[in-house]
């Protein structure tokens, strides 16, 4: 049976941050997408003041959207 080595992650700090800053812009464009359609589709929740998807969760603004947020979470 084969030894099983942990993972060596060989990427600079820099290659890290971009592929983190790139999932966070596709959250974003993906978040945008589903307001948009939201909004088209006239969805929206007058007691919490927002719009929802189809399965009823809420959906955030793109504009309070921010990319360097979505990095550190």
């Amino acid at each position: 049976m084969a030894k099983v080595e942990p993972y060596n992650d060989t990427r600079t700090e820099q290659q890290k941050y971009t592929y983190r800053k790139l999932l966070a812009q596709t959250m974003k464009d993906r978040n945008y997408r589903a307001w948009k359609e939201a909004k088209k589709a006239n969805r929206w929740d007058p007691s919490r003041e927002c719009y929802l998807d189809p399965k009823g969760n809420i959906i955030a603004e793109p504009s309070t959207l921010n990319v360097e947020t979505l990095i550190e979470s």
